[in-house]
């Protein structure tokens, strides 16, 4: 019978690959751990949704214009506002969501910045709800959401237009694949707006108009893009749903 000798360095390099697979599994299940708890959390938060939508939402909607849209979701929380899904004359998706401010201030005052290239995704462990259009999805965080006093917008594009200013409002335009909006500089994203992956890799580059309206200490942030690849937006649409143009 053969005689097997482990030495000590063998005995010494079992122990630690032994301790790093013990660390590995320890990880792991922490991070499970935490994902099942922001899940169950996620859940307790959820309100049913419904198809109707907020007084304050339909103001901001002009009357010669309500009659082309047709309400699809408003997701409702207990953490945080409403998020209301509307279709634009069977060509447009529209996306509402009212941000709190920590204090009523002008847009001119830096309220918005904008950083390019700068692509966001869904992280690990957070809990996510996705309202998907075809094309493009809507993305928000679960959880509370603080009131603010500042809010980046994130965008995948060469570019993005800036279009009407002033201390109310604030439009833009771009085609994109990928746009955020966070509140403090190091935030994971709270809203991630991004095309779906295609066949042949990347994602599908949409066209969308940004428009923030504020009123008081809240933020609308209004988000319209297309149903169909081929459509196009008119300049200003959004713009002229929320000022009766």
């Amino acid at each position: 019978m053969k005689k097997v000798f482990i030495t000590t360095s063998v005995v010494g390099t079992i122990i630690v690959i032994i301790f790093f697979i013990f660390i590995g599994i320890k990880k792991i299940s922490t991070r499970f751990d935490k994902s099942l708890t922001n899940l169950i959390r996620s859940k307790s938060e959820n309100l049913p949704n419904s198809q109707s939508l907020p007084e304050e939402y339909l103001t901001l909607l002009k009357p010669k214009y309500r009659s082309k849209m047709l309400v699809d979701i408003v997701r409702e929380s207990k953490l945080r506002n409403p998020i209301a899904d509307l279709e634009v004359d069977r060509k447009y998706f529209l996306f509402i969501y009212k941000i709190n401010l920590e204090k009523e201030v002008s847009l001119n005052d830096n309220l918005i910045m904008t950083r390019s290239p700068k692509e966001a995704s869904e992280l690990v462990g957070l809990v996510y709800t996705s309202t998907n259009t075809g094309l493009w999805e809507f993305i928000n965080k679960s959880g509370p959401v603080p009131n603010v006093s500042k809010i980046y917008l994130d965008f995948n594009a060469d570019f993005i237009i800036k279009g009407i200013a002033n201390d109310s409002l604030m439009t833009y335009k771009c085609f994109t694949n990928n746009l955020s909006i966070c509140y403090k500089k190091s935030d994971t994203a709270d809203i991630i707006i991004k095309g779906k992956d295609q066949d042949f890799g990347g994602s599908f580059i949409f066209p969308v108009e940004l428009l923030f309206l504020k009123r008081k200490s809240s933020l609308f942030f209004l988000t319209l893009s297309v149903k169909n690849a081929s459509d196009t937006i008119p300049n200003n649409f959004l713009y002229n749903i929320v000022t009766n143009q």
